[in-house]
């Protein structure tokens, strides 16, 4: 089974977020920045759900390390609104954090591009 990682500051957001991205199908789960290092480096992540609620440069770092631990996974950054927000490097796509149908839907479709790019790495 997949496993979604929300990652965010607001832990309420981030576990109603988590709900609702397990309706694709797939294990969600959340952490807060401050959790991140120490607590998911064993777990085999298909997605990571960057919060609008991510500083700059929190997320700048969370990109880098994801990208080395789990080179296959896709990112969608969920964003406050139409700013430059959504224009960060190394996104895969963005949703605004108004779109819950819209989140599911990338996250189901970004989900299966990152089992193909695994299935290729393999």
């Amino acid at each position: 089974m997949e496993t979604i990682l929300a990652i965010g500051e607001n832990v309420e957001l981030l576990r109603s977020r988590a709900l609702v991205l397990e309706k694709t199908g797939a294990s969600a789960t959340y952490c807060t920045v401050v959790d991140f290092p120490a607590h998911w480096a064993d777990r085999g992540i298909g997605l990571v759900v960057l919060c609008h609620t991510l500083e700059p440069e929190e997320r700048r770092l969370i990109l880098e390390k994801v990208g080395q631990r789990w080179p296959a996974a896709r990112i969608l950054q969920v964003s406050r609104d139409y700013g430059d927000d959504v224009k960060q490097a190394y996104v895969d796509d963005w949703v605004l954090a108004w779109e819950p149908e819209k989140l599911l839907r990338q996250a189901k479709e970004l989900l299966d591009s990152s089992a193909k790019v695994r299935h290729r790495l393999a």
